[in-house]
Protein backbone atom coordinates (compact mmCIF):
# COMPACT_ATOMS: atom_id res chain seq x y z
CA UNK A 1 0.00 0.00 0.00
CA UNK A 2 1.19 3.48 -0.85
CA UNK A 3 0.66 4.95 2.64
CA UNK A 4 2.73 2.13 4.21
CA UNK A 5 5.79 3.31 2.29
CA UNK A 6 5.30 6.83 3.65
CA UNK A 7 4.63 5.61 7.19
CA UNK A 8 1.10 6.95 7.20
CA UNK A 9 -0.75 3.74 8.05
CA UNK A 10 -2.66 5.50 10.82
CA UNK A 11 -4.28 7.85 8.28
CA UNK A 12 -5.52 4.96 6.19
CA UNK A 13 -6.74 3.15 9.32
CA UNK A 14 -8.59 6.26 10.47
CA UNK A 15 -10.23 6.64 7.08
CA UNK A 16 -11.42 3.03 7.21
CA UNK A 17 -13.18 3.49 10.56
CA UNK A 18 -16.96 3.73 10.49
CA UNK A 19 -19.62 4.87 12.93
CA UNK A 20 -22.11 2.27 14.17
CA UNK A 21 -24.57 3.36 11.45
CA UNK A 22 -21.95 2.60 8.75
CA UNK A 23 -21.20 6.22 7.91
CA UNK A 24 -17.58 7.39 7.83
CA UNK A 25 -16.13 9.10 10.87
CA UNK A 26 -16.02 12.91 10.86
CA UNK A 27 -12.31 12.92 10.05
CA UNK A 28 -12.91 10.99 6.83
CA UNK A 29 -14.24 13.82 4.65
CA UNK A 30 -11.74 16.34 5.99
CA UNK A 31 -8.82 14.00 5.34
CA UNK A 32 -10.01 13.25 1.81
CA UNK A 33 -10.30 16.99 1.13
CA UNK A 34 -6.78 17.58 2.47
CA UNK A 35 -5.38 14.79 0.28
CA UNK A 36 -7.20 16.18 -2.74
CA UNK A 37 -5.62 19.59 -2.20
CA UNK A 38 -2.18 18.00 -1.64
CA UNK A 39 -2.57 16.21 -4.97
CA UNK A 40 -3.73 19.32 -6.78
CA UNK A 41 -0.94 21.40 -5.27
CA UNK A 42 1.64 18.78 -6.23
CA UNK A 43 0.41 18.74 -9.83
CA UNK A 44 0.40 22.54 -9.98
CA UNK A 45 3.97 22.63 -8.69
CA UNK A 46 5.09 20.01 -11.22
CA UNK A 47 3.33 21.73 -14.10
CA UNK A 48 4.87 25.09 -13.26
CA UNK A 49 8.38 23.82 -12.54
CA UNK A 50 8.44 21.48 -15.55
CA UNK A 51 7.50 24.35 -17.84
CA UNK A 52 10.07 26.66 -16.28
CA UNK A 53 12.77 24.00 -16.55
CA UNK A 54 11.97 23.34 -20.21
CA UNK A 55 11.99 27.07 -21.01
CA UNK A 56 15.31 27.57 -19.18
CA UNK A 57 16.80 24.58 -21.01
CA UNK A 58 15.78 25.93 -24.40
CA UNK A 59 16.75 29.53 -23.57
CA UNK A 60 20.24 28.43 -22.43
CA UNK A 61 20.85 25.81 -25.10
CA UNK A 62 23.75 26.36 -27.51
CA UNK A 63 21.53 25.92 -30.57
CA UNK A 64 20.46 22.30 -31.07
CA UNK A 65 17.18 22.60 -29.11
CA UNK A 66 16.26 25.80 -30.95
CA UNK A 67 17.05 24.14 -34.29
CA UNK A 68 14.89 21.13 -33.34
CA UNK A 69 12.01 23.38 -32.26
CA UNK A 70 12.29 25.54 -35.38
CA UNK A 71 12.06 22.44 -37.55
CA UNK A 72 9.11 21.18 -35.46
CA UNK A 73 7.37 24.55 -35.86
CA UNK A 74 7.82 24.47 -39.62
CA UNK A 75 6.63 20.82 -39.65
CA UNK A 76 3.48 21.79 -37.69
CA UNK A 77 4.46 19.67 -34.67
CA UNK A 78 4.03 22.59 -32.27
CA UNK A 79 0.74 24.11 -31.26
CA UNK A 80 -0.19 26.99 -33.52
CA UNK A 81 -2.40 29.38 -31.58
CA UNK A 82 -2.29 32.00 -34.28
CA UNK A 83 -1.27 31.30 -37.85
CA UNK A 84 -1.02 35.04 -38.36
CA UNK A 85 1.62 35.93 -35.76
CA UNK A 86 2.43 39.55 -36.53
CA UNK A 87 5.63 41.46 -35.74
CA UNK A 88 3.63 43.66 -33.33
CA UNK A 89 2.64 40.55 -31.35
CA UNK A 90 6.27 39.50 -31.15
CA UNK A 91 7.28 43.02 -30.09
CA UNK A 92 4.51 43.25 -27.46
CA UNK A 93 5.63 39.97 -25.90
CA UNK A 94 8.78 41.82 -24.80
CA UNK A 95 10.85 38.71 -25.50
CA UNK A 96 13.56 38.42 -28.11
CA UNK A 97 12.90 35.04 -29.78
CA UNK A 98 16.48 34.95 -31.05
CA UNK A 99 17.97 34.91 -27.55
CA UNK A 100 15.07 33.44 -25.52
CA UNK A 101 13.24 31.10 -27.86
CA UNK A 102 11.73 28.93 -25.11
CA UNK A 103 10.32 31.95 -23.27
CA UNK A 104 8.98 33.30 -26.54
CA UNK A 105 7.23 30.04 -27.49
CA UNK A 106 5.52 29.90 -24.11
CA UNK A 107 4.54 33.60 -24.23
CA UNK A 108 2.81 33.28 -27.61
CA UNK A 109 1.10 30.01 -26.62
CA UNK A 110 2.99 27.65 -28.93
CA UNK A 111 3.93 25.39 -26.01
CA UNK A 112 1.93 24.40 -22.95
CA UNK A 113 2.68 22.03 -20.10
CA UNK A 114 -0.80 21.04 -18.96
CA UNK A 115 -0.41 17.28 -19.41
CA UNK A 116 2.35 14.70 -19.30
CA UNK A 117 1.95 13.64 -22.94
CA UNK A 118 2.46 17.20 -24.17
CA UNK A 119 5.37 17.74 -21.81
CA UNK A 120 7.13 14.58 -22.99
CA UNK A 121 6.49 15.55 -26.61
CA UNK A 122 8.14 18.93 -26.02
CA UNK A 123 11.07 17.27 -24.22
CA UNK A 124 11.51 14.85 -27.14
CA UNK A 125 11.34 17.59 -29.79
CA UNK A 126 13.76 19.94 -28.04
CA UNK A 127 16.22 17.58 -26.37
CA UNK A 128 15.78 14.14 -27.94
CA UNK A 129 14.68 10.68 -26.80
CA UNK A 130 17.44 10.27 -24.20
CA UNK A 131 15.95 13.04 -22.05
CA UNK A 132 12.47 11.51 -22.30
CA UNK A 133 13.87 8.09 -21.36
CA UNK A 134 15.65 9.64 -18.35
CA UNK A 135 12.43 11.41 -17.34
CA UNK A 136 10.49 8.13 -17.58
CA UNK A 137 13.05 6.28 -15.45
CA UNK A 138 13.05 8.93 -12.73
CA UNK A 139 9.32 9.66 -12.85
CA UNK A 140 8.32 6.02 -12.16
CA UNK A 141 4.59 6.73 -12.81
CA UNK A 142 4.24 9.25 -9.96
CA UNK A 143 3.71 12.24 -12.27
CA UNK A 144 1.19 10.22 -14.26
CA UNK A 145 -0.62 9.44 -10.99
CA UNK A 146 -0.75 13.15 -10.16
CA UNK A 147 -2.08 13.88 -13.64
CA UNK A 148 -4.75 11.20 -13.28
CA UNK A 149 -5.96 12.62 -9.99
CA UNK A 150 -5.80 16.15 -11.32
CA UNK A 151 -8.05 15.09 -14.20
CA UNK A 152 -10.73 13.85 -11.81
CA UNK A 153 -10.38 16.73 -9.35
CA UNK A 154 -13.72 18.29 -10.25
CA UNK A 155 -15.57 15.08 -9.54
CA UNK A 156 -13.55 14.41 -6.40
CA UNK A 157 -13.92 17.89 -4.95
CA UNK A 158 -17.61 17.96 -5.79
CA UNK A 159 -18.01 14.92 -3.58
CA UNK A 160 -19.38 12.73 -6.36
CA UNK A 161 -16.94 9.94 -5.57
CA UNK A 162 -16.01 8.81 -2.10
CA UNK A 163 -13.33 6.26 -2.80
CA UNK A 164 -10.23 6.90 -4.90
CA UNK A 165 -9.89 3.17 -5.50
CA UNK A 166 -12.47 3.38 -8.30
CA UNK A 167 -9.81 4.92 -10.52
CA UNK A 168 -8.27 2.32 -12.84
CA UNK A 169 -4.92 1.16 -11.48
CA UNK A 170 -4.00 -1.35 -14.17
CA UNK A 171 -1.52 0.84 -16.01
CA UNK A 172 0.11 2.47 -13.01
CA UNK A 173 1.42 0.26 -10.21
CA UNK A 174 2.05 3.25 -7.93
CA UNK A 175 -1.55 4.43 -7.94
CA UNK A 176 -3.31 4.22 -4.57
CA UNK A 177 -5.34 1.04 -4.41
Amino acid sequence: RYFDVLGLQYVEASLAQRRPDGQPMAMHDATEAIWAFVILGSWTAFESLAGDLWVAGVDNDKGQAVANLTFASVSNKLKRPDDNLRPTTIYKSGINPKTNYGSFLRAVGSVTFSNTTGHQKLLRIAFGNDVVRLFDEIENDYIEVLATFRNIKGILLAGRIRNLSIVSTEDSPNLIR
